[in-house]
């Protein structure tokens, strides 16, 4: 077991996991209370009005993932 001290106030509800990787996940989830700046809201509302607007289908997941196996694999 280790044990890590932060001095900073993270308003934990929690003080122990059984691994690294559920402490990480915890805090992901943690972060998603942060607000969206304004610059990042209009950025995201931007990119949904170019997909409403856009007139060609697009990819499914597996076909993204594909692609990008196929070009890491060369």
């Amino acid at each position: 077991m280790t044990t890590i001290s932060i001095k900073e106030d993270l308003n934990l509800d929690r003080n122990s996991f059984e691994t690294l990787e559920e402490f990480q996940h915890y805090m992901m989830l943690k972060k998603q209370d942060i607000p969206f700046s304004e610059k990042t809201i209009a950025l995201v509302k931007e990119r949904i009005k170019e997909v409403d607007l856009c007139q060609e289908p697009g990819l499914t997941w597996e076909q993204v993932k594909q692609g990008l196996s196929q070009r890491k694999n060369g």
